[in-house]
């Protein structure tokens, strides 16, 4: 019996309004969620038949399946709404971006400046070796000193080939994984910065929204379509947006779409048979190729280490875009020994293939490079007690005091690659970096890091070469 006019038990209810000449239009189960859904807590049959008919809701037969199918419906848009990335920003400003689409100088300097000195005549002529590979293929291999800024231009070459469409497919290779991974983090945060994604919004907005989550890849929308994303630890692909517009209303296509930046070591498995199908069916193959030190220490000082990268170099990677595919390869690097990965490329009779040039710190030494350098300002530098704490600072403060009184005739003759290459909160000019790291660490550690010349192992060693042995031999007989 109902409790109240117009209020009946659930079930009186769901008998009432399915003994009408329509047949069967709910269940309990099905008027239980009305009354959930509205607030009410008995039913009250006029209001449960006006939202029956009103909705058109559970009319006939099959109404719990149609009921299914609209809850799956529903939760499906939820879940799109919360996987749709939303709209996307303007360019914000398009000048700056079409300025640097040739120029990978003006492009690292205006996307990634922080903390970079003005760049010095090698590094320009390394950045136009590069351009002149990734718009007319080549292989180029860079022996550069220790803080040049190799890794950091390699990175951003990856990043400008990438966001310009100048290159679809760019395997980033190391010396080891650990390596590699870590030139790939730091790729990932260039598309995370401010001022990429002012200008590349159609490639950086869908970066953003994982907010470092790599699970929101998987089925990442934007206006309503997958974006492909994947945004791993060795492996991006980047989002397949159709493009964004400037506030003016001007137009730019994402050059970008299905791009892909893999990173490995060189002795990985991953570097033979190099090649991603996207999600739209497309086959890619790498078109260009950069190599940061082939090498470490190990390696280079093991001759079947030496010769198996070589290999690896020869028959795997260069090898890898097919025959149809004009392949791009540069290598900034440092030679470590004579006779190692690097030293060999650099030998044009046995790779006349590979183009390049080593680098020096100190081009020209100073002309008072034997009796004030390494005479006087070395000894001052040197002088300081190993058991007084702050004594080592007392003696290279006096070292650089005598410099700055004889800086004239000290820097007179000495030719150094890069003025800005110094601390300035110890050192006052990019020669006495030099000298110091000559004194401190030694000819053998400066000729390999620094000049790219290492000194032949056999005079490291103290040993006599098979040359000078010969030299002293008189070629008489004995007896």
């Amino acid at each position: 019996m109902a409790t109240a006019p117009g209020e009946f038990s659930l079930r009186e209810a769901t008998r009432i309004l399915n003994s009408t000449p329509i047949g069967k239009v709910a269940t309990e189960y099905r008027l239980r969620r009305l009354l959930t859904d509205h607030g009410m807590r008995k039913p009250r049959l006029l209001e449960l038949g006006a939202w029956l008919l009103r909705d058109r809701k559970g009319l006939g037969p099959g109404a719990d399946a149609r009921h299914r199918e609209r809850e799956r419906k529903r939760q499906a848009e939820l879940s799109a709404s919360g996987r749709n990335i939303g709209e996307m920003p303007f360019v914000q400003n398009p000048g700056r971006r079409k300025s640097c689409r040739e120029d990978l100088g003006k492009f690292i300097m205006t996307y990634a400046p922080e903390g970079k000195d003005p760049f010095s005549q090698d590094h320009l002529r390394v950045i136009k070796r590069i351009e002149d590979a990734i718009f007319n293929g080549g292989r180029f291999v860079e022996a550069v000193y220790r803080g040049f800024g190799k890794s950091t231009i390699s990175e951003l070459t990856a990043v400008w080939a990438i966001c310009y469409g100048h290159k679809k497919y760019i395997p980033l290779i190391s010396a080891n994984e650990a390596r590699a991974t870590e030139n790939l983090e730091s790729i990932k945060g260039v598309f995370e910065s401010e001022i990429l994604s002012e200008d590349f919004p159609e490639i950086c907005f869908p970066v953003l929204a994982l907010a470092g989550i790599t699970q929101r890849c998987q089925g990442q929308l934007y206006d309503g379509k997958p974006t492909h994303i994947e945004w791993g630890s060795d492996s991006l692909v980047f989002p397949m947006t159709p493009g964004a517009h400037s506030e003016e209303g001007e137009w730019f296509p994402n050059e970008s779409a299905g791009s892909i930046i893999t990173a490995c070591g060189i002795t990985s498995s991953k570097i033979r048979g190099m090649k991603k199908r996207r999600r739209d069916g497309v086959q890619l193959r790498p078109d260009f190729v950069v190599i940061d030190d082939p090498q470490d220490e190990a390696s280079a000082c093991s001759p079947t280490q030496v010769e198996k990268r070589l290999g690896i170099l020869r028959k795997a990677i260069l090898k890898s875009a097919g025959h149809k595919t004009k392949l791009s390869v540069v290598m900034p690097c440092t030679v470590i020994r004579c006779g190692d990965v690097v030293d060999q490329l650099l030998d044009h009779n046995k790779n006349p293939a590979w183009q390049g040039e080593r680098i020096p710190m100190v081009k020209k030494w100073a002309d008072r490079h034997e009796d004030l350098w390494l005479g006087e300002y070395a000894m001052l530098r040197n002088s300081y007690k190993p058991d007084v704490p702050g004594d080592q600072g007392r003696a290279q403060g006096r070292a650089t005091a005598f410099y700055k009184e004889n800086r004239e005739s000290m820097d007179t003759g000495c030719i150094v690659s890069w003025e800005h290459c110094f601390e300035p909160e110890r050192e006052i000019s990019a020669i006495q970096h030099a000298y110091n790291a000559l004194i401190d660490d030694g000819e053998e550690v400066f000729a390999s890091e620094f000049q790219n010349q290492p000194l032949d192992e056999a005079l490291e060693a103290g040993q006599l070469k098979i040359e000078e042995i010969e030299g002293k031999l008189n070629r008489l007989k004995g007896g």
